[in-house]
């Protein structure tokens, strides 16, 4: 038998008139970094050291984050450890994490359920929790920090959609290895609880037929601003996939992954043909089956006219879908990456001879990377 408990949010740090303001602007703004400045003076002025955190990653990302180098970088980086290191439970209690306790027979475990943050220029961007912390939490923490991110790994995303605050602000929703089951994926895509939403993660999450049609009937007006979607691992066959082609979301994205997808050429030819109008402008795909036509009518397909990244490794594609490919003109494509299918010396000329080939920057087409561009 397994039980879920929740702990009680903590009761927030009461903020006066003038801070209540200073950090709605922030919330309002999430990618300015002008209201963080002023909350982060006000901070510091009542002797709250998230003040100093604050301006020490809004520095530290000015110089470049992760990629900073030099002496006042790495004095930044001991200063935002040091920081996190003493003050990250004060900072994190708006939502901790749940205890799971689960009995077989007489034996008897509690383990915690821990929420994880990621902290950028001073607040918390990013969450990974679990369903039932989300709802729990979910009002005081996104009343305190502008959260664009939340990773969900497992639970009731049914209640989530109807209890959960703070969804309509999401950028970034990742459902990786969240089983998309019962009545999940009608909840998932009836929703209109995603205005922002920008890039949508739903690897590994066993998307099957139901799946594929539920995602078939959401609209763009419920995901207006969807730009990214992420199949990959999901090994979706033939049915799966057609029912996808049919999907407005998936020929409305930027960025379509379809990595370890093994889906066959009758599944692939039926997806090109729902998606061409769609204007992919990064597609990945690998272990599939588009030899033949199916290879062919995606290489002349009006959905590449502005790909500046097509991967098709593991494909089985053949030498006529690339000639095909090279005598079109791409005027954004940057990287193209073939490698690892039956592609004879004729392919290869003729992506030598290509059009675009000049601007090419990345180009793997042999079995090993053939190299980066300079």
């Amino acid at each position: 038998m397994k039980t879920q408990r929740t702990r009680k949010p903590p009761q927030a740090r009461t903020l006066d008139r003038d801070g209540a303001a200073l950090l709605e602007a922030v919330l309002a703004a999430p990618d300015d970094d002008e209201p963080r400045l002023v909350y982060a003076d006000w901070l510091t002025e009542q002797g709250d050291p998230r003040g100093e955190f604050i301006l020490v990653q809004i520095e530290l990302a000015r110089l470049g984050g992760d990629d900073a180098t030099g002496p006042r970088a790495e004095e930044l980086r001991a200063r935002e450890a040091a920081l996190f290191a003493k003050h990250k439970k004060g900072w994190q209690a708006l939502a901790p994490g749940g205890r799971v306790e689960l009995t077989i027979g007489d034996r008897r475990w509690v383990h915690g359920s821990p929420t994880k943050w990621e902290f950028c220029r001073g607040f918390a961007r990013a969450v990974t929790m679990n369903a039932a912390d989300l709802v729990a939490n979910s009002e005081l923490l996104f009343a305190r920090e502008p959260v664009e991110r939340v990773h969900l790994t497992n639970g009731d995303l049914e209640e989530v959609l109807a209890r959960a605050a703070g969804l309509e602000r999401l950028r970034e929703l990742d459902l990786a290895r969240f089983k998309l089951r019962g009545g999940a994926a009608d909840a998932l895509f009836g929703s209109d609880r995603f205005p922002s939403l920008r890039a949508l993660d739903l690897s590994s999450s066993g998307i099957n037929v139901a799946t594929a049609q539920a995602m078939a009937r959401a609209t763009r007006a419920q995901f207006p601003s969807l730009r990214s979607l992420n199949l990959a691992d999901n090994r979706v066959g033939d049915k799966v996939l057609a029912a996808l082609g049919r999907a407005p979301l998936v020929s409305a994205v930027e960025e379509l992954n379809l990595l370890r997808s093994a889906f066959g050429a009758t599944g692939a030819r039926a997806f090109v043909d729902g998606t061409r109008g769609a204007r992919w402008r990064r597609l990945l795909v690998t272990a599939a089956d588009l030899a033949g036509e199916a290879g062919r009518a995606l290489a002349e397909s009006p959905a590449l006219d502005a790909i500046e990244e097509l991967m098709l490794q593991f494909c089985r594609l053949e030498d006529d879908a690339v000639v095909a490919l090279t005598r079109r003109p791409l005027p954004s494509l940057r990287a193209l990456r073939l490698a690892y299918n039956p592609l004879t010396a004729r392919a290869h000329e003729a992506v030598a001879a290509a059009p675009w080939r000049a601007q090419l920057t990345v180009l793997e087409i042999d079995r090993s990377i053939a190299g980066t561009i300079g």
